[in-house]
């Protein structure tokens, strides 16, 4: 049932009499975007031929992401699902932002020539993996996709695949996941994000569920509906601090995708760096 639920969130795009997509659609695709915890922290206003997108605060992360950063990354990327997805069907979406964060962001849609692109092809498809991959190495060709995908104004890329380079990665990466894992504050937020319970992660419609993430350790689910079993998310949180299990998982990666961009805050410049797994 979980998985029928999650199968129809990634369906094609059902298309009104006469071809076009409805609004519906456009937004569910936008939706389909990744966000920290999968917590979905965006609201959506059709008007017309536009979208208006806003943040959802009350699904903030201040434990995991107390400057909202994520927050509004995701709302970006949710912007880029509904543009690509617009494209693909003839239409062209100009994006306006507002001059404070508690403005909508919105999209006006007119009509010109549909391009499906590659990034619209894999709306449905994109999802975070955390399993072993096969420990092959990625062709140049590959590595220079990614280099130019990684690239634009204000963001550069470093691709990290020599082995004694990862080993240090791979430490920082454990001993990050540890220290999160230990913290009180995080493991609170974590609890009111995850449902082990296929029935309720389905009924809540975007609520992680211990497995039906994908995630590599199933943990048994409560005995009955409503909230996380205590003992389960212990287990969860035992299992996920296990460093060989780590080391194991990310070692198996191809390499790892430095990316970095200025922004700047009170005043100052600061960069943002985040480390991803090239085949993630």
């Amino acid at each position: 049932m979980y998985d029928e639920a999650a199968a129809r969130m990634r369906q094609p795009l059902l298309m009104a009499p006469g071809g076009t997509v409805p609004m519906r659609e456009l937004v569910r695709y936008a939706t389909l975007a990744p966000s920290s915890h999968n917590t979905q922290c965006w609201k959506f206003r059709v008007e017309g031929t536009a979208v208006e997108l806003r943040p959802d605060l009350s699904r903030r992360c201040p434990a995991v992401d107390p400057d909202d950063h994520h927050l509004f990354v995701s709302l970006g990327c949710a912007t880029e699902n509904l543009v690509q997805t617009a494209l693909a069907n003839g239409l062209h979406g100009e994006v306006g932002f507002g001059s404070s964060p508690a403005d909508a962001l919105r999209i006006e849609l007119t009509q010109t020539r549909a391009v499906s692109s590659p990034w619209f092809a894999a709306i449905p498809g994109r999802q975070s993996a955390r399993t072993e991959f096969d420990g092959k190495p990625l062709s140049v060709a590959e590595l220079n996709l990614l280099e130019q995908a990684g690239a634009g104004r204000g963001v550069g890329i470093r691709l990290l695949t020599d082995k004694p380079t990862m080993e240090q990665v791979l430490e920082f990466v454990v001993a990050g996941n540890s220290n999160q894992m230990n913290d009180a504050a995080f493991m609170k937020e974590l609890k009111q994000w995850i449902r082990f319970s296929d029935t309720e992660a389905r009924l809540r419609a975007l609520r992680l569920a211990g497995h039906g993430a994908r995630h590599p350790h199933r943990v048994r689910e409560p005995a009955g509906r409503g909230g996380v079993d205590p003992p389960a998310l212990r287990e969860f949180a035992r299992r996920c601090r296990q460093a060989p299990r780590s080391r194991r998982a990310l070692r198996s990666r191809a390499g790892y995708a430095g990316l970095a961009a200025a922004r700047r805050r009170c005043g100052a410049d600061m960069t943002t760096a985040i480390i991803s797994d090239c085949r993630d």
